[in-house]
């Protein structure tokens, strides 16, 4: 009896600790995915919006970031830290500002808002396949398509 009670123990303590990533990963599904508002503008020839791509890395999540917003449109990677339902991270700008992101994602959308400087900008982000995955290049101009 005692060698089928020693293994039911250790089969029971390798499903838990097989089962806690998945249920970690699931705890923070809600928010995995691209979110954007990034949109061509034929009438002025920019890039306008807000693309937010969270991915599940080793560790925990990364943001990918595209602002096409008040003159600027770059591309950042940031580590997330998630605390209490939100996603927060904080990107360097170019110019060596900063922006810092707080963000409550579902499956359907993100809410937040970012500080820039002393301006603090509220969004919604739907779900979406992202500006890029959408054939988005087909909508700039030639000279800026690869």
């Amino acid at each position: 009896m005692a060698p089928l009670m020693a293994a039911r123990v250790v089969h029971n303590a390798l499903s838990a600790l097989l089962l806690f990533p998945v249920a970690a990963c699931a705890a923070t599904g809600g928010g995995i995915g691209t979110y954007s508002t990034l949109a061509y503008n034929e009438e002025s020839g920019d890039l306008n919006g807000l693309e937010v791509a969270l991915v599940p890395v080793d560790g925990g999540l990364v943001a990918s970031v595209q602002i096409a917003e008040d003159g600027i449109n770059e591309l950042h990677l940031a580590r997330v830290k998630e605390s209490a339902g939100l996603f927060l991270f904080s990107l360097r700008l170019d110019d060596g500002s900063t922006v810092n992101f707080s963000m409550k994602c579902s499956p359907k959308s993100c809410v937040g808002k970012y500080a820039w400087g002393k301006a603090t900008v509220k969004f919604t982000l739907p779900k979406s396949n992202g500006y890029w995955n959408k054939g988005g290049s087909e909508q700039l101009p030639r000279s800026r398509r690869q």
